[in-house]
């Protein structure tokens, strides 16, 4: 939880923080052509409810762990990854996902102790993701936090 939520928050914070300095030859390719102070008020718009959603989901989730039982528990992990395969479309493939994997530092959070085991995507899967869709527009994902293999710019 707290890796997936590290991702969204550098990604949100690589926009807020480089789209005022970005020089102008790669407005472009930063904002694919909105204003930043157009692309800000975005990110400022729902930043309040974002912000609620991290607060509040992992005690929700951990409140869940009164209802497991031995008999009857409750796969958490189970339950994500089959969300996830409901969600699936090309939209979430070509622009949803690389932002995730391309702002999550799995290499080095934590120690490095989830690299290998989350995000779920391994091998080509990920290579797709992360190198493969990012070439159609490798100029954009420049401003993505972290490198490919999950480590920090």
């Amino acid at each position: 939880m707290a890796l997936s939520h590290t991702a969204f928050i550098r990604g949100f914070n690589s926009i807020y923080q480089q789209a005022p300095r970005v020089p102008t030859p790669d407005k472009a390719d930063f904002r694919a052509p909105l204003p930043h102070p157009e692309l800000l008020s975005i990110t400022e718009s729902f930043q309040d409810a974002l912000h609620a959603h991290f607060v509040s989901e992992p005690a929700a989730i951990a409140a869940l762990a009164r209802h497991s039982t031995s008999e009857r528990p409750i796969d958490i992990l189970g339950i994500a990854h089959l969300a996830t395969r409901k969600q699936i479309s090309l939209g979430l493939v070509f622009n949803a996902l690389p932002v995730f994997y391309l702002n999550m530092n799995h290499a080095e959070f934590e120690g490095g102790v989830w690299d290998g085991i989350f995000p779920s995507f391994k091998g080509t899967g990920r290579a797709l993701l992360t190198r493969g869709i990012p070439m159609w527009h490798t100029r954009r994902w420049r401003f993505a936090s972290c490198t490919p293999d999950g480590r920090l710019k």
